[in-house]
Protein backbone atom coordinates (compact mmCIF):
# COMPACT_ATOMS: atom_id res chain seq x y z
CA UNK A 1 0.00 0.00 0.00
CA UNK A 2 1.56 3.53 -0.58
CA UNK A 3 1.69 6.14 1.23
CA UNK A 4 -0.51 8.36 -0.96
CA UNK A 5 -3.24 5.85 -0.24
CA UNK A 6 -2.75 6.04 3.28
CA UNK A 7 -3.12 9.72 3.37
CA UNK A 8 -6.56 8.96 1.47
CA UNK A 9 -7.36 6.69 3.90
CA UNK A 10 -6.67 8.70 7.07
CA UNK A 11 -8.53 11.67 5.55
CA UNK A 12 -11.27 9.79 5.30
CA UNK A 13 -11.44 8.50 8.63
CA UNK A 14 -11.15 12.03 9.90
CA UNK A 15 -14.18 13.04 7.82
CA UNK A 16 -15.85 10.30 8.86
CA UNK A 17 -14.95 10.88 12.48
CA UNK A 18 -15.52 14.39 12.62
CA UNK A 19 -18.95 16.30 11.72
CA UNK A 20 -18.35 17.45 8.34
CA UNK A 21 -17.67 21.25 7.91
CA UNK A 22 -17.21 23.33 5.28
CA UNK A 23 -13.65 24.39 4.13
CA UNK A 24 -12.76 27.24 2.19
CA UNK A 25 -10.78 27.00 -1.07
CA UNK A 26 -7.60 28.15 0.87
CA UNK A 27 -7.89 25.37 3.15
CA UNK A 28 -8.10 22.92 0.39
CA UNK A 29 -5.06 24.53 -1.25
CA UNK A 30 -2.92 24.16 1.85
CA UNK A 31 -4.33 20.80 2.54
CA UNK A 32 -3.21 19.68 -0.77
CA UNK A 33 0.23 21.09 -0.53
CA UNK A 34 0.45 19.25 3.15
CA UNK A 35 -0.37 16.30 1.24
CA UNK A 36 2.02 16.38 -1.20
CA UNK A 37 4.80 17.38 1.24
CA UNK A 38 3.75 14.11 3.04
CA UNK A 39 4.82 11.90 -0.37
CA UNK A 40 8.57 12.83 0.06
CA UNK A 41 8.79 12.94 3.74
CA UNK A 42 7.43 9.49 3.12
CA UNK A 43 9.59 8.28 0.49
CA UNK A 44 12.84 9.45 2.45
CA UNK A 45 11.52 7.81 5.77
CA UNK A 46 11.24 4.65 3.39
CA UNK A 47 14.78 4.99 2.43
CA UNK A 48 16.13 5.85 6.30
CA UNK A 49 14.39 2.34 6.86
CA UNK A 50 15.88 0.86 4.27
CA UNK A 51 19.35 1.92 5.20
CA UNK A 52 18.43 1.07 8.72
CA UNK A 53 17.70 -2.50 7.58
CA UNK A 54 20.55 -2.74 5.85
CA UNK A 55 22.64 -1.46 8.44
CA UNK A 56 20.92 -4.43 10.69
CA UNK A 57 21.57 -6.73 8.27
CA UNK A 58 25.00 -5.34 8.10
CA UNK A 59 25.82 -5.46 11.83
CA UNK A 60 23.86 -8.58 12.04
CA UNK A 61 26.51 -10.46 9.24
CA UNK A 62 29.39 -9.28 11.28
CA UNK A 63 28.33 -10.56 14.15
CA UNK A 64 28.10 -13.95 12.63
CA UNK A 65 31.11 -13.23 10.75
CA UNK A 66 33.01 -12.58 14.11
CA UNK A 67 31.12 -15.58 15.64
CA UNK A 68 32.69 -17.81 13.05
CA UNK A 69 36.20 -16.22 13.21
CA UNK A 70 36.06 -16.85 16.99
CA UNK A 71 35.34 -20.19 16.34
CA UNK A 72 37.44 -20.79 13.61
CA UNK A 73 40.28 -19.19 16.11
CA UNK A 74 39.56 -21.65 18.62
CA UNK A 75 39.84 -24.58 16.34
CA UNK A 76 42.77 -23.19 14.80
CA UNK A 77 44.25 -22.82 18.46
CA UNK A 78 43.46 -26.47 18.83
CA UNK A 79 44.46 -27.60 16.25
CA UNK A 80 48.24 -25.31 17.03
CA UNK A 81 48.26 -27.60 20.23
CA UNK A 82 47.72 -30.75 18.04
CA UNK A 83 50.55 -29.87 16.22
CA UNK A 84 52.82 -29.28 19.02
CA UNK A 85 51.79 -32.59 20.59
CA UNK A 86 52.49 -33.94 17.00
CA UNK A 87 55.95 -32.20 16.87
CA UNK A 88 56.62 -33.72 20.32
CA UNK A 89 55.66 -37.11 19.80
CA UNK A 90 57.50 -36.72 16.70
CA UNK A 91 60.67 -35.63 18.25
CA UNK A 92 60.41 -38.72 20.84
CA UNK A 93 59.92 -40.62 17.57
CA UNK A 94 62.89 -39.40 16.44
CA UNK A 95 64.62 -40.24 19.65
CA UNK A 96 63.96 -43.42 19.89
CA UNK A 97 64.61 -43.87 15.92
CA UNK A 98 68.16 -42.64 17.04
CA UNK A 99 68.66 -44.61 20.07
CA UNK A 100 67.02 -48.14 18.06
CA UNK A 101 69.49 -47.11 15.16
CA UNK A 102 72.46 -47.21 18.01
CA UNK A 103 71.27 -50.06 19.40
CA UNK A 104 71.01 -51.77 15.58
CA UNK A 105 74.69 -50.05 14.95
CA UNK A 106 75.88 -51.84 18.54
CA UNK A 107 73.84 -55.31 17.98
CA UNK A 108 75.76 -55.63 14.38
CA UNK A 109 79.03 -54.64 15.77
CA UNK A 110 78.46 -57.39 18.82
CA UNK A 111 77.16 -59.87 15.55
CA UNK A 112 80.29 -59.07 13.29
CA UNK A 113 82.10 -59.83 16.99
CA UNK A 114 80.54 -62.97 17.54
CA UNK A 115 80.62 -64.10 13.91
CA UNK A 116 84.47 -63.15 14.15
CA UNK A 117 84.35 -65.20 17.25
CA UNK A 118 82.68 -68.08 15.78
CA UNK A 119 85.02 -68.27 13.12
CA UNK A 120 87.83 -68.29 14.84
CA UNK A 121 86.43 -71.17 17.49
CA UNK A 122 85.30 -73.28 14.42
CA UNK A 123 88.94 -73.36 13.54
CA UNK A 124 90.26 -73.87 16.71
CA UNK A 125 87.46 -76.42 16.68
CA UNK A 126 88.89 -77.87 13.11
CA UNK A 127 92.33 -77.71 14.54
CA UNK A 128 91.77 -79.67 18.12
CA UNK A 129 89.66 -82.03 16.36
CA UNK A 130 92.48 -82.93 14.05
CA UNK A 131 94.78 -82.99 16.62
CA UNK A 132 92.38 -84.92 19.13
CA UNK A 133 92.07 -87.70 16.05
CA UNK A 134 95.64 -87.51 15.95
CA UNK A 135 95.83 -88.38 19.34
CA UNK A 136 93.54 -91.05 19.10
CA UNK A 137 95.11 -92.61 16.26
CA UNK A 138 98.38 -92.37 18.24
CA UNK A 139 96.42 -93.66 21.20
CA UNK A 140 95.21 -96.46 19.14
CA UNK A 141 98.30 -97.23 17.81
CA UNK A 142 99.84 -97.56 21.12
CA UNK A 143 96.85 -98.81 22.73
CA UNK A 144 97.18 -101.85 20.26
CA UNK A 145 101.27 -102.02 21.03
CA UNK A 146 100.21 -102.23 25.01
CA UNK A 147 97.84 -105.00 24.03
CA UNK A 148 100.60 -106.99 22.01
CA UNK A 149 102.90 -106.17 24.87
CA UNK A 150 101.03 -107.66 27.90
CA UNK A 151 99.78 -110.48 25.72
CA UNK A 152 103.70 -111.78 24.80
CA UNK A 153 104.60 -110.69 28.70
CA UNK A 154 101.78 -113.07 29.65
CA UNK A 155 103.22 -115.55 27.72
CA UNK A 156 106.53 -115.18 28.85
CA UNK A 157 104.82 -115.57 32.07
CA UNK A 158 103.75 -119.16 30.80
CA UNK A 159 107.40 -119.57 29.67
CA UNK A 160 109.18 -118.61 33.13
CA UNK A 161 107.11 -120.58 35.40
CA UNK A 162 106.11 -123.19 33.24
CA UNK A 163 102.79 -124.86 33.79
CA UNK A 164 102.15 -128.64 34.21
CA UNK A 165 98.63 -129.15 34.69
CA UNK A 166 96.55 -132.47 35.08
CA UNK A 167 99.50 -134.76 34.77
CA UNK A 168 99.33 -138.24 36.09
CA UNK A 169 101.71 -139.87 38.34
CA UNK A 170 102.02 -142.72 36.49
CA UNK A 171 103.14 -140.54 33.44
CA UNK A 172 105.62 -138.37 35.11
CA UNK A 173 109.36 -138.55 34.39
CA UNK A 174 110.22 -141.04 37.69
CA UNK A 175 113.48 -139.16 37.73
CA UNK A 176 111.96 -135.83 38.45
CA UNK A 177 109.51 -137.28 41.49
CA UNK A 178 110.76 -141.03 41.69
CA UNK A 179 107.82 -141.51 44.67
CA UNK A 180 104.52 -139.75 44.76
CA UNK A 181 104.72 -137.62 47.35
CA UNK A 182 101.19 -137.47 48.43
CA UNK A 183 97.54 -139.60 47.29
CA UNK A 184 96.42 -136.98 44.79
CA UNK A 185 94.66 -138.16 41.94
CA UNK A 186 95.85 -135.30 39.29
CA UNK A 187 98.84 -133.28 39.95
CA UNK A 188 99.18 -129.77 39.16
CA UNK A 189 102.97 -128.18 38.76
CA UNK A 190 104.31 -124.65 38.50
CA UNK A 191 107.96 -124.78 37.67
CA UNK A 192 107.41 -128.09 36.29
CA UNK A 193 108.16 -130.34 38.98
CA UNK A 194 106.61 -128.12 42.54
CA UNK A 195 103.32 -129.39 43.02
CA UNK A 196 100.64 -127.25 44.81
CA UNK A 197 98.05 -129.10 46.50
CA UNK A 198 94.14 -127.63 46.97
CA UNK A 199 93.63 -126.60 50.62
CA UNK A 200 91.21 -129.94 51.21
CA UNK A 201 94.72 -132.01 50.19
CA UNK A 202 97.28 -130.04 52.23
CA UNK A 203 97.75 -133.63 54.41
CA UNK A 204 100.45 -135.75 53.40
CA UNK A 205 102.50 -133.18 51.46
CA UNK A 206 106.02 -131.94 52.00
CA UNK A 207 106.18 -128.49 53.70
CA UNK A 208 108.66 -127.14 52.21
CA UNK A 209 107.05 -128.33 48.60
CA UNK A 210 104.37 -126.49 49.31
CA UNK A 211 106.03 -123.39 50.64
CA UNK A 212 108.44 -123.25 47.62
CA UNK A 213 105.23 -123.57 45.42
CA UNK A 214 102.56 -121.54 46.94
CA UNK A 215 105.71 -118.45 47.10
CA UNK A 216 106.10 -119.30 42.94
CA UNK A 217 102.53 -118.67 43.02
CA UNK A 218 102.29 -115.23 44.67
CA UNK A 219 105.49 -114.20 42.54
CA UNK A 220 103.70 -114.92 39.27
CA UNK A 221 100.65 -113.23 40.55
CA UNK A 222 102.34 -110.34 41.63
CA UNK A 223 103.91 -110.23 38.54
CA UNK A 224 100.64 -110.70 36.35
CA UNK A 225 99.21 -107.96 38.38
CA UNK A 226 101.74 -105.50 37.29
CA UNK A 227 101.99 -106.29 33.37
CA UNK A 228 97.84 -105.67 33.89
CA UNK A 229 98.06 -102.96 36.25
CA UNK A 230 95.68 -104.57 38.42
CA UNK A 231 95.27 -104.17 41.92
CA UNK A 232 94.27 -107.05 43.81
CA UNK A 233 92.07 -107.37 47.36
CA UNK A 234 94.31 -109.30 49.39
CA UNK A 235 97.37 -107.27 49.12
CA UNK A 236 100.41 -110.00 48.25
CA UNK A 237 104.04 -109.21 49.36
CA UNK A 238 106.88 -111.82 47.84
CA UNK A 239 110.09 -112.19 49.72
CA UNK A 240 111.53 -115.54 48.41
CA UNK A 241 110.22 -118.03 50.74
CA UNK A 242 108.76 -115.61 52.85
CA UNK A 243 105.56 -114.11 51.10
CA UNK A 244 102.66 -112.53 52.50
CA UNK A 245 98.97 -111.85 52.22
CA UNK A 246 97.28 -109.16 53.37
CA UNK A 247 93.71 -109.56 55.10
CA UNK A 248 91.59 -106.38 54.63
CA UNK A 249 89.18 -108.38 56.87
CA UNK A 250 91.05 -108.06 60.11
CA UNK A 251 93.95 -106.09 59.03
CA UNK A 252 96.19 -108.50 59.80
CA UNK A 253 99.81 -109.98 57.44
CA UNK A 254 99.35 -113.54 56.57
CA UNK A 255 102.88 -114.96 56.74
CA UNK A 256 102.66 -118.35 53.98
CA UNK A 257 105.32 -120.67 55.87
CA UNK A 258 104.79 -122.99 58.70
CA UNK A 259 102.30 -125.26 56.60
CA UNK A 260 101.80 -127.82 59.62
CA UNK A 261 102.38 -125.62 63.11
CA UNK A 262 100.10 -125.52 65.13
CA UNK A 263 100.16 -122.17 65.78
CA UNK A 264 100.18 -121.48 62.17
CA UNK A 265 98.17 -123.91 59.83
CA UNK A 266 94.79 -122.03 60.17
CA UNK A 267 96.63 -118.80 59.28
CA UNK A 268 98.62 -120.38 56.15
CA UNK A 269 95.00 -121.79 55.39
CA UNK A 270 93.69 -118.47 55.55
CA UNK A 271 96.16 -117.06 53.09
CA UNK A 272 96.14 -119.63 50.43
CA UNK A 273 92.43 -118.74 50.70
CA UNK A 274 92.79 -115.69 50.12
CA UNK A 275 94.85 -116.23 46.94
CA UNK A 276 92.29 -118.21 45.91
CA UNK A 277 89.95 -115.53 46.08
CA UNK A 278 92.72 -113.15 44.23
CA UNK A 279 92.29 -115.36 41.31
CA UNK A 280 89.04 -115.50 41.54
CA UNK A 281 88.47 -112.12 41.59
CA UNK A 282 90.53 -111.56 38.67
CA UNK A 283 89.17 -114.39 36.54
CA UNK A 284 86.09 -112.85 37.18
CA UNK A 285 86.68 -109.42 36.04
CA UNK A 286 87.84 -111.00 32.82
CA UNK A 287 84.71 -112.97 32.49
CA UNK A 288 85.97 -116.57 33.50
CA UNK A 289 83.63 -118.08 36.43
CA UNK A 290 86.17 -119.90 38.93
CA UNK A 291 84.22 -123.61 39.26
CA UNK A 292 86.94 -125.93 39.94
CA UNK A 293 89.35 -125.70 43.41
CA UNK A 294 92.63 -126.18 41.51
CA UNK A 295 94.61 -123.31 42.23
CA UNK A 296 96.82 -123.80 39.56
CA UNK A 297 94.20 -125.14 37.02
CA UNK A 298 92.38 -121.95 36.99
CA UNK A 299 95.68 -119.70 37.22
CA UNK A 300 96.88 -121.79 33.98
CA UNK A 301 93.71 -121.30 31.96
CA UNK A 302 93.29 -117.72 33.04
CA UNK A 303 97.22 -117.02 31.67
CA UNK A 304 96.14 -118.75 28.76
CA UNK A 305 92.96 -117.21 28.36
CA UNK A 306 94.93 -113.13 28.73
CA UNK A 307 97.55 -114.43 26.21
CA UNK A 308 95.30 -115.73 23.47
CA UNK A 309 92.63 -113.03 24.23
CA UNK A 310 94.05 -110.06 25.88
CA UNK A 311 92.13 -107.69 23.92
CA UNK A 312 88.92 -107.09 24.17
CA UNK A 313 85.61 -106.47 22.25
CA UNK A 314 84.44 -102.51 21.40
CA UNK A 315 82.09 -101.47 24.10
CA UNK A 316 83.05 -104.23 26.80
CA UNK A 317 83.88 -103.86 30.25
CA UNK A 318 86.56 -104.65 32.11
CA UNK A 319 86.69 -104.34 35.96
CA UNK A 320 89.52 -102.78 37.44
CA UNK A 321 89.40 -103.73 41.08
CA UNK A 322 91.10 -101.02 43.13
CA UNK A 323 90.86 -102.39 46.70
CA UNK A 324 87.12 -102.99 45.58
CA UNK A 325 86.38 -106.13 43.30
CA UNK A 326 83.27 -104.03 41.99
CA UNK A 327 84.90 -100.74 41.00
CA UNK A 328 83.93 -101.19 37.28
CA UNK A 329 86.20 -99.03 34.57
CA UNK A 330 84.89 -99.34 31.18
CA UNK A 331 86.57 -99.06 28.01
CA UNK A 332 85.16 -97.24 25.70
CA UNK A 333 84.87 -97.22 22.17
CA UNK A 334 85.68 -93.96 20.30
CA UNK A 335 83.87 -93.20 17.05
CA UNK A 336 84.66 -89.77 14.98
CA UNK A 337 82.85 -88.13 12.39
CA UNK A 338 84.95 -86.41 10.13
Amino acid sequence: MSSREMSNNDIKKEEAATPKSSYSKSQWYQLRELARSIKPAEESAGELRNQIEKRVEVRRKKFQIEAEIQSKDVHMEILVETIEILKQRLKELNCRKDELIKKINIADGKLTHLKHDINHLEKEIFETKSEFISSVTRFTKIKEELYLRRRLMINELLNIFKFNIGVKFSLLNHNVMPIKPCSCGILDFIHEYQHLPTIKCLVNHPEQDIISAINALVHLLISLGEILGYVYRFELSHHGLYSTVYNTFTNETIKLTDVFSKGNRDKFITGYSLINKNIAQLRCDVGLSTKNERTLLNVHELLCYLGSNIKKESGAKERCAINDPFNLVATTKFNFDL
